[in-house]
């Protein structure tokens, strides 16, 4: 699939509109939930290439959930998926898998 064959609609109209002026960067823009729904295996392919990036530094070990010691915190995770736009005005998906830090008990309230 080319990137102008992508379903929803970009937050900006025009390639002037989704550059950043100071720095000449392209933007990126939150994927809706439609936008989600609408491009699932894009945002497979983005989820997946985010996990792949994750287990190729050694960031997470997948243990069994009987070897998860007694009284341990697990904090979840969410993947946070955004529109990323090229120079030339293509677009593409980005997914990014966070940990809800608010949920961490060392952090506190």
């Amino acid at each position: 699939m080319r990137p102008t064959e992508l379903y929803g609609n970009p937050t900006s109209t025009s390639v002037e509109g989704i550059i950043n002026s100071a720095s000449g960067e392209a933007d990126k823009s939150t994927v809706t939930p439609e936008e989600r729904r609408m491009n699932k295996n894009l945002v497979t392919r983005a989820r997946l290439k985010e996990i792949e990036g994750w287990r190729e530094y050694n960031v997470f070990r997948e243990i069994p959930a009987d070897d998860i010691p007694e009284g341990a915190k697990i904090i979840k995770t969410r993947f946070v998926e955004t529109w990323k736009y090229s120079l030339s005005g293509s677009r593409s998906i980005k997914a990014r898998l966070v940990i809800m830090g608010n949920q961490d008990p060392e952090k506190g309230p």
